[in-house]
């Protein structure tokens, strides 16, 4: 802020013109994040989880009341189905991440001769493998509970790319 003055007047604060510039993708605007790859992904993966859960409940209840299960152990049923679609949903996305990171960092090119058999085993097998692997444990760790973590940091991110100016 610049301060002005007038004679015989108080001090008036004028705000100062912020440099906008991009780097790598980010937005800035002065030293402050104006926009960021990440926030436009992480408001997609808030989207699908919810549409998810949702389609669950919807699936789950129509089974349940088709078949004639009493409505309100339907309506806990669909509930829990919400739950563990929505949980599940971002198991996958943070446990994905991680293996996605792991890969990334620890895989490299240059192998020792020994590891040949065992990589082109794995890189042949690990077609499935490696996709089940991470879905399964990805599920377990978002239904005991890491999926709320993973929610709590994409919502972080949302929010603040909705924080006005200062």
């Amino acid at each position: 802020m610049t301060v002005v003055m007038d004679k015989g007047s108080k001090p008036q604060a004028q705000p100062e013109e912020r440099e906008r510039f991009v780097m790598f993708g980010t937005r800035f605007e002065g030293s402050r994040i104006v926009h960021h790859p990440a926030m436009d992904d992480a408001k997609q993966h808030l989207g699908r989880s919810w549409s998810i859960a949702l389609a669950a409940t919807l699936i789950v209840t129509v089974f349940l009341l088709w078949n004639q299960t009493p409505v309100f152990i339907a309506f806990v049923l669909a509930g829990l189905a919400a739950y563990v679609a929505w949980a599940s949903y971002w198991g996958i996305v943070g446990f994905g991440g991680w293996t996605t990171n792991f890969i990334a960092n620890y895989v490299k090119p240059e192998k020792p001769p020994f590891m040949e058999e065992l990589l082109w085993n794995l890189a042949t097998d690990g077609v499935l493998v490696i996709p089940l692997f991470t879905a399964t444990i990805g599920i377990l760790y978002g239904v005991v509970g890491g999926g709320i973590l993973v929610w709590l940091k994409h919502r972080r991110i949302v929010a603040n790319s909705l924080r006005p100016s200062e």
